[in-house]
């Protein structure tokens, strides 16, 4: 396995291009729906599924909820992942906004592949009680 190393500028870097995308993702932030679309279409487009990644989101499904002080419905939470931030989340729930964002990703991209329509759906639905 090659470990790649950043320097710190370029971590920097790439904290702010993450963060920044997250920032109009973020319900916070009530600017143009149309923008926080997309940049959350960019955040799962660079999510790349792989065999970890679904068995991580299975192990979170089944977990998250047991754990949870908020809904137990899985979909509540990604949506809800999306929609807070990481302190609201968290008083929410009681689990990591962090993890969560992550699992929401990849449950977005996976669905994405597999159903377009109720991607986009979903997609509507976060953004439609703004």
């Amino acid at each position: 396995m090659n470990v790649i190393g950043l320097t710190e500028k370029e971590s920097n870097s790439f904290l702010k291009r993450i963060e920044d995308p997250y920032r109009d993702v973020n319900r916070k932030n009530k600017g143009n729906v149309d923008k926080r679309y997309k940049r959350l279409e960019w955040l799962v487009m660079s999510v790349k599924v792989d065999d970890d990644k679904k068995y991580s989101l299975g192990q979170w499904i089944k977990l998250a909820p047991k754990i949870s002080q908020g809904s137990k419905e899985p979909l509540d939470m990604f949506r809800d992942a999306i929609r807070l931030d990481p302190e609201t989340f968290y008083e929410e729930y009681e689990l990591n906004w962090y993890i969560a964002f992550d699992e929401t990703l990849t449950f977005l991209a996976e669905l994405k592949q597999l159903d377009y329509e109720t991607y986009t759906d979903f997609i509507q639905e976060v953004y439609r009680e703004d």
